[in-house]
């Protein structure tokens, strides 16, 4: 998998290059990795962790840590504040973190995948008609909150290739609302994003991602059992056995 994040210096958010090729497999830990700024961009045009203390939005990777796996030097890049947008909690632990795990999985039907992520700032219309764009920022250093995020995937085995271009509010999404409700043209997203995609790609070959897949993503209850293997791979001591069976317990208690 081949994960790229696009330039937006105006916003402090990704504008470089994530470099090479993503192994979704390894045994990196995203535990020893911190949140920093990438060294390789000038401070001025950086944002700082301290822009998102109190700030009510999270720390919501482009490239995710989960694709970084291979090495930890990857996970700990993809942990740079420009791979790093605001985003609201919800939406970053929920729908967002559904279809990056959507992501991986296309990895087990097609031999390459390719995901283009990035922020979006998009107008909404007012009563007078006029179309006006408004967004929050935080910090020091006035990090621009997103209104909405994108992905552009590009999947193939042989001659088969599949595509799908999708815009999400960066908003709490829950789980009735199905990924199809916020697919959109590539045309349309390459107008909004100003930059045209995979260019050498022959679209009219091009098969619908979702009708390839149903583009479904995990259901609560697959998600909450996903969730709980995932913790369960780092404990490593019967007292970290007990705190999260404790935390089980106190969260089926609130259902």
């Amino acid at each position: 998998m081949i994960h790229i994040l696009p330039t937006c210096q105006k916003h402090r958010l990704k504008f470089v290059l994530l470099k090479g090729l993503v192994i979704i497999q390894g045994t990196a830990s995203r535990q020893v990795a911190r949140f920093k700024m990438d060294p390789h961009i000038p401070k001025k045009f950086s944002a700082q962790n301290s822009d998102y203390k109190d700030s009510g939005w999270s720390r919501g990777h482009m490239s995710p840590a989960g694709n970084n796996k291979m090495l930890q030097e990857f996970m700990d890049e993809s942990f740079y504040l420009t791979n790093i947008i605001p985003q609201d909690i919800d939406n970053n632990g929920g729908f967002w973190n559904r279809f990056e795990i959507f992501c991986r999985d296309l990895t087990q039907k097609y031999t390459d995948v390719w995901v283009t992520s990035g922020p979006l700032f998009l107008p909404t219309q007012q009563e007078n008609g006029k179309k006006i764009v408004t967004y929050e920022v935080i910090g020091e250093n006035e990090v621009a909150v997103p209104t909405h995020l994108y992905k552009v995937i590009v999947a193939h085995n042989g001659d088969n290739i599949v595509t799908g271009s999708f815009v999400v509010p960066n908003k709490p999404i829950d789980y009735s609302h199905h990924l199809k409700e916020f697919q959109v043209t590539m045309d349309y997203l390459e107008r909004k994003v100003g930059n045209k995609f995979y260019t050498n790609m022959n679209r009219d070959e091009a098969r619908d991602l979702c009708e390839d897949t149903g583009c479904n993503l995990m259901s609560k209850t697959e998600m909450d059992e996903y969730i709980i293997t995932q913790r369960l791979k780092g404990v490593n001591s019967l007292k970290k056995l007990a705190k999260l069976w404790k935390n089980m317990e106190e969260k089926r208690n609130l259902c």
